[in-house]
């Protein structure tokens, strides 16, 4: 027995040690990409370099999602059931990383935004943009989820509620192009400002027609919006905190 015992535990051992190296490894191999990525941008101009640097990492690291089933899908789910969980197996083995492109979009944006000081107000509370975009943004983890939700389901319309600066909105509608189809289109709802109208100048220059920001509170724009959109596959609710 005690032969097995040190077995057992000379096969964790060395279980963990491989393990521990590959971490190692793919640390490294994000900070190369990271470095090589630099060189490509003007990093004296930037309001955030550490900033930018941690923006990158998020989208390139590894990253696995704890997932948990609440409700089993009724039968007649079936095959919709089983892409569901293969959807779950894939967050709980690793988030894929999004392409480097979108990864340094991501993280030009971010920066632009930490770089602007226009007062936000709501209720009796108040702060610049670049303070509140820290912490009413999507981060890039978030992002990935959405990327790989896009990428995974393939939904040709996506319902967002809650755009705030457009970080979300970006990973969906990046993921969206990425995926080659015309027909793929995001309708997303800001209730407030200056968020919504700086969403807004972001979104149509960066995506265009494919994107359609609207402004108002979730009460008064659902049901205008649901009379003239098409089925949706996604919806992504991220607003009203309540």
């Amino acid at each position: 027995m005690f032969t097995t015992f040190r077995r057992i535990v000379s096969k964790l051992a060395g279980e963990f040690a491989t393990a521990k190296a590959n971490l190692e490894r793919t640390r490294s191999d994000v900070d190369l990409a990271v470095a090589a990525i630099l060189k490509t941008q003007r990093v004296e101009e930037m309001n955030d370099a550490a900033g930018f640097c941690a923006s990158l990492r998020q989208c390139l690291e590894p990253l696995k999602c704890s997932v948990r089933f609440v409700k089993d899908a009724p039968a007649p789910f079936g095959d919709q059931d089983k892409v569901f969980r293969a959807f779950a197996s894939l967050l709980g083995a690793c988030l894929p990383p999004v392409p480097v492109p979108l990864a340094v979009r991501f993280a030009q944006v971010a920066d632009s935004y930490r770089g602007m000081h226009q007062i936000v107000q709501k209720g009796c509370s108040a702060a610049d943009v670049s303070r509140h975009f820290v912490v009413a943004s999507s981060s890039a983890r978030k992002g990935r989820l959405l990327a790989a939700v896009v990428t995974h389901f393939k939904p040709s319309n996506v319902f967002e509620l809650g755009t705030a600066y457009g970080v979300s909105a970006l990973f969906i509608a990046a993921s969206q192009r990425t995926l080659g189809m015309t027909d793929r289109r995001l309708t997303t709802v800001e209730g407030f400002e200056p968020q919504a109208s700086l969403s807004r100048a972001f979104l149509q220059a960066e995506f265009g027609d494919r994107v359609r920001c609207e402004f108002g509170l979730a009460r008064n724009a659902i049901p205008q919006l649901v009379s003239e959109m098409k089925h949706v596959q996604f919806y992504f609710h991220d607003g009203g905190h309540t």
